[in-house]
């Protein structure tokens, strides 16, 4: 089952790596999706030679996870050259695929994928519709970019409460100092409680 599985890979990375290197078309296959996602990641530093073609085959897995995971996989993969296969990624109706695919734009794509990656971030941005801006902030959240501060902290003072805990979920890896308020404000709330801590735990690391 998939906790033995999880265990096991763990286990070996540290004492026999290239069994979970040989294993990884396998596990990118399994039936549970954690297990798939963990191939994946596992995949970003026991590179397979087959890591490319192994990423392309999840990019339509049925788990949104999975499938985020994929495209950042190939972008990992590819560096710059993945600029034209993940602008076609972004133009996907899929969420999870157009979040992943844009946010690979603004972090593995250099000048190229900034100027493809932001003007896709910024119509998702200015979206009247949740579920876009919801998007955009997951974009961030994979970006990891801390420049993007600007963009965070609209999202962070969205009327959606779906969209403000979206952000609140991205600040994680994307807030700095100056968003600090805004977190700290965010504890008030509930719902926004774990969040809003994980991120500012994230901001003394």
């Amino acid at each position: 089952d998939a906790p033995r599985v999880l265990f096991a890979m763990d286990r070996l990375r540290q004492i026999d790596p290239d069994r979970v290197r040989d294993a990884l078309p396998q596990l990118t296959t399994h039936a549970s999706p954690q297990v798939r996602a963990a191939a994946l990641r596992a995949s970003w530093t026991l590179t397979h030679e087959g890591r490319l073609e192994l990423s392309r085959a999840r990019v339509d897995d049925e788990d949104a996870e999975v499938r985020g995971l994929a495209v950042e996989t190939i972008a990992r993969s590819l560096g710059e050259d993945a600029h034209d296969e993940l602008c076609a990624l972004a133009s996907k109706k899929d969420d999870a695929v157009r979040a992943a695919a844009i946010g690979a734009l603004l972090r593995y794509g250099g000048l190229d994928g900034m100027l493809d990656g932001a003007p896709r971030l910024r119509t998702l941005l200015e979206s009247r519709d949740p579920r876009d801006r919801i998007v955009a902030a997951q974009t961030l959240g994979l970006a990891g970019q801390t420049s993007l501060e600007r963009a965070l902290a609209r999202l962070l003072d969205d009327d959606d409460p779906s969209v403000r805990q979206a952000a609140l979920v991205a600040a994680s890896t994307t807030a700095t100092l100056r968003i600090l308020p805004r977190l700290i404000d965010a504890l008030e709330f509930r719902a926004f409680r774990r969040a809003a801590t994980n991120a500012i735990l994230s901001l003394g690391n």
